[in-house]
Formats: structure tokens, C-alpha cells, sequence
């Protein structure tokens, strides 16, 4: 039977061991913040001056956004290269078109999965400055050099294959009455933990990175954390993200371990501490 159940079994279970083996994982060599630096984010949360929001109206959208696209884009591909990561993810950032949907008032942004960027009409609707378009705009093509929304449907596939394999050998030691529906089940919870699977932890690169792009720039570091502090009071509680990408808010946005590393890496870039990869 064992024997068996190898031989049939044997190319899903060779998929299902390469795919865990290979696990897309976040880069960057981050330090986890303290529990005194957690508690100091939420802190600044509460605390922090930020501008009144602009109310922009939709036929400024286009030409607000654009005023940060060159500065950013250039910014984000040098930083690409001095981390010295693929260069198609490189070229990738230069390539990568620009979109506003002007009537979305959700406060929002992504980078989907042909590494363009788009940005909600609410989200610049109530920003503060251009400084904090150009932090969301440098965090989202960091998703794009970071190949994240690839690694999110990897670790999404590999998810569903590790579900279905679940569920085929389920199957195979059931009853003649095993419902197939049970795989198709793990099927999708599989893909569900897969898609999140370092969520968070590609949210914080992701910041970490658009910090020192801001820099490089010529913006404020500390607009990462303005905008941040702004989606924090605009709706707490929300939770974000684009079908097919990875979006601004897609971990929570007053969550005291985001803002402690966005915290620290605004210290790290007005430190010279440069970014290194793991």
C-alpha cells in the first residue's frame, strides 16, 4: 500500500517539496523592533502634527501625482541598483506605468501584478503634502523591485498544491463516499495562507525601502510616517489591498509594529545606515 501510494503520489509530492524548500521570503536584513520602540510608535501615533488633507479634486489628481513620479521613479531605481537585486526588477521600476482611479475615495494604493502602481482617488483627495504621495509612491515601487506581488502568487500556489495534496491523499485513504469537495476545500484554504503568507513582513521592507528612496529624492523621510499617522486617523480599523497585488494598506495601518520600523528606518536614513540585504 505504502509503496503504492509513493508511486502515484510522487510528482505532487516532489512540487510540494520544492515549493516549500523555496518559499518567497522578504530580503532585507530588518532588526524587530522593542517593546519600548512599539510602545513609542503608538505613542507618535496619537501624537504627531501632521497637515490639514488638501481636498484635491479629481481634475488635479493626475497632475498632483505626476509632480513626484520622476523624482521617485529615478530614486527607486538607483536604490535598486546599489542593492544590487535583479536588474529586470530594476528595469521593471522604469517600466512601470502610473495610474489614478480618481473616483475610488477609498484611501489606497497598490502595485498589481504587471508591476504598475495605482493610486486611489481618495488617497490623494486627502493627502497632506506631495511629500506623502511621494512616500506611497516609493513604498509601491518597492513592492515592484522587490518582486512582491511574484512572491505573493508563488507562495499562493504553493499553498494550494500543499491543500490539494493534503486532500489527494485524504482521498486515497477514504471511503468510496470521501467527498471530492474536501479537496477543493484545502485547495483554497491552502491559497488563502499562502497569499498572506509575509504579509506583513513585505509591508515593512517595503517601507523601510521607500524611506531611504525618499531620501535619495530629495523628500522628507518623515513624510513615511506622516501618511501613515493620516490613514491611521482617517479610518482605523481599515484593512486594504488590490485582488491581484499588494496594496498600501494591506496590514493595518495603526499596527504598532509598522510604525516602529518605519520609526527606526527614518533614524537609520538620517543616520547613513545604509540598506542591506540578508
Amino acid at each position: 500500500m505504502l509503496k503504492m501510494f509513493k508511486s502515484r503520489f510522487l510528482p505532487v509530492l516532489l512540487v510540494i517539496a520544492a515549493l516549500v524548500s523555496g518559499c518567497d521570503a522578504p530580503v532585507l536584513d530588518i532588526s524587530e523592533p522593542s517593546h519600548h520602540e512599539k510602545t513609542s510608535a503608538r505613542r507618535a501615533l496619537d501624537s504627531v502634527s501632521i497637515p490639514p488633507p488638501r481636498r484635491i479634486p479629481a481634475s488635479e489628481m493626475q497632475k498632483t501625482i505626476e509632480r513626484v513620479e520622476g523624482p521617485i521613479r529615478k530614486a527607486a531605481f538607483e536604490v535598486c541598483r546599489e542593492l544590487t537585486l535583479p536588474e529586470v526588477r530594476c528595469q521593471n521600476v522604469l517600466a512601470s506605468d502610473l495610474q489614478v482611479m480618481a473616483t475610488d475615495q477609498d484611501m489606497n494604493a497598490y502595485a498589481d501584478y504587471h508591476n504598475n502602481v495605482g493610486f486611489t482617488g481618495g488617497m490623494i483627495h486627502y493627502s497632506g503634502s506631495d511629500e506623502e504621495l511621494a512616500a506611497v509612491y516609493a513604498h509601491e515601487l518597492a513592492h515592484v523591485m522587490y518582486g512582491h506581488v511574484d512572491k505573493k502568487i508563488n507562495n499562493m500556489l504553493m499553498g494550494m498544491i500543499i491543500g490539494g495534496g493534503i486532500g489527494l491523499a485524504a482521498a486515497y485513504n477514504a471511503d468510496p463516499y470521501y467527498d471530492d469537495r474536501i479537496t477543493y476545500d484545502l485547495m483554497n484554504t491552502g491559497a488563502a495562507i499562502g497569499s498572506v503568507a509575509y504579509s506583513p513582513e513585505m509591508e515593512i521592507e517595503s517601507d523601510r525601502t521607500a524611506i531611504y528612496i525618499l531620501e535619495k529624492a530629495g523628500y522628507s523621510p518623515d513624510s513615511m510616517r506622516d501618511v501613515i499617522v493620516r490613514l491611521h486617523r482617517h479610518q482605523d480599523g481599515a484593512i486594504g489591498g488590490h485582488p491581484n497585488g499588494v496594496g498600501f494598506l494591506q496590514t493595518h495601518p495603526s499596527n504598532d509594529r509598522r510604525i516602529a520600523h518605519i520609526l527606526s528606518s527614518i533614524d537609520d536614513v538620517k543616520s547613513g545606515v545604509p540598506l542591506r540585504l540578508e
